[in-house]
């Protein structure tokens, strides 16, 4: 059985770029969430093993806010970030949640399957 994947991301062309990297490494994409709202409601109707989270969404909520929902509601779910910042404000607000991973973007397919390998 493949493992899958939902992408939370903002901008549709990363968000792309993103599912194209997992489905060449044999994961399956169950989905792409611009919103916290969404993010969550496709977590609980397909149960992704794994999360692939901005931190920045559209809305009110950033990915920390999600990840951490998601992590109530079904522990075993895998986060993965990807942030275009390192600052430490930002790691320290992701550390918050224990991260199964963190990438700085731009990310390549390496970098992906290592990390969801």
């Amino acid at each position: 059985m493949s493992k899958t994947i939902l992408v939370v991301e903002d901008n549709y062309l990363i968000a792309e770029d993103f599912a194209e990297m997992c489905e060449e490494i044999g994961i399956t994409v169950v989905g792409h969430a611009v919103r916290a709202s969404d993010a969550l409601q496709i977590v609980a109707d397909k149960k992704p093993d794994y999360v692939l989270m901005d931190m920045r969404l559209k809305g009110q909520r950033d990915g920390v806010d999600v990840a951490m929902e998601i992590h109530s509601a079904r522990p075993q779910t895998k986060i993965v970030y990807i942030t275009g910042s390192d600052d430490p404000g930002t790691m320290e607000r992701i550390h918050e949640d224990h991260p199964h991973d963190i990438l700085l973007k731009p990310i390549n397919p390496a970098q992906l399957k290592s990390v969801l390998g």
